[in-house]
């Protein structure tokens, strides 16, 4: 029970500090007008907003060792902003059946934080050697199966997404472990071929 009270506390600050991040990007710039600036006569304040763009997400998980490799593939595919959440898309692949209650508020944020930016594409990264999935298969005793149990949730949750956000591209990414200490990303289709 303590150990999912501190997933579920773990997920919710990574979705915080991921939208936080996402805020930030997009212009909030420290500028201190005239306060006589700021006020209409009758003593309330209007303020314009910027545009909100349909920007293009990659939901990647938090690991550390892997950040630098999701910035050079969000480069590559030209992603607006990195969407860390634990676990990367094992949390919409799970979805509303099979995750847990302690885990529901990071997707519930996480899904608004998309919805509010009506991403024109949602690229969703998996990679070997994920801490979450290693340790779920070495609870069950079967890290022979990681690499499938992978590549199926992600194309779960590109179908997750697709539902959730018709009008947005999903696409699918998976890396492999290369010598230790690369990893190299492919598009993988929706039947799983790469």
């Amino acid at each position: 029970m303590r150990f999912k009270l501190v997933i579920a506390i773990g997920v919710i600050a990574s979705v915080i500090l991921a939208a936080a991040a996402l805020v930030t990007a997009q212009g909030l710039r420290e500028h201190t007008p005239d306060p006589a600036e700021l006020g209409e006569p009758d003593g309330t304040v209007v303020a314009d907003l910027p545009e909100i763009d349909r920007a293009d997400f990659i939901v990647h998980s938090t690991e550390d060792r892997f950040e630098d490799a999701y910035k050079k593939l969000g480069t590559y595919l030209k992603a607006t902003y990195p969407l860390p959440v634990p676990g990367g898309p094992l949390l919409f692949a799970l979805a509303d059946v099979d995750l847990p209650e302690e885990m529901q508020p990071a997707k519930r944020t996480t899904v608004e934080v998309l919805k509010r930016y009506s991403p024109r594409r949602i690229i969703l990264v998996s990679h070997q050697g994920d801490v979450w999935y290693d340790s779920i298969a070495a609870w069950n005793d079967d890290l022979a199966g990681v690499s499938d149990r992978q590549i199926a949730d992600l194309q779960k949750a590109g179908r997750v997404i697709k539902e959730w956000f018709p009008t947005s591209e999903v696409l699918l990414y998976y890396g492999r472990i290369e010598n230790v200490n690369k990893v190299r990303f492919s598009p993988l289709t929706a039947d799983g071929a790469n």
